[in-house]
């Protein structure tokens, strides 16, 4: 009998989280992001590394559009978050499982045992 080789890490897929900070549109404002500056947008890494994304059993939408609900698992606890560095939502997700990247927005996230829970949402067009 053929001896089998099983690769079967816990967190086989590379999570990619990044924020956009927009550009004040006026210098008066005072509810513009403080650390951007005059009409420059910029983009945070808020995590790039390994995690595990998959799906969360659900889907809507309609004849033209379906939308997943999908979890990523990132192995960071959820103490180890710098001060404004948690995942929020509106922050872009990247999910590369393989030679695919699926792309979505970040809409919540939780701590969980040693580990962080990413809810996020994967629109189908």
């Amino acid at each position: 009998m053929r001896k089998a080789n099983i690769r079967n890490p816990r967190y086989p897929h590379t999570i990619k989280i990044v924020r956009l900070i927009v550009g004040k549109a006026d210098e008066n404002d005072p509810f513009a992001d403080t650390d951007a500056k005059v009409g420059e947008d910029t983009e945070i890494v808020i995590y790039e590394g390994e995690g595990r994304s998959y799906t969360d059993t659900t889907t809507e939408g309609d004849k033209n559009v379906d939308e997943n609900k999908r979890k990523a698992s990132i192995p960071v606890r959820y103490d180890e978050w710098g001060a404004g560095r948690c995942p929020l939502d509106g922050d872009m997700i990247y999910a590369t499982v393989g030679n695919n990247t699926e792309v979505g927005m970040v809409k919540d996230c939780e701590p969980d045992n040693n580990r962080t829970v990413v809810y996020w949402n994967y629109t189908r067009v």
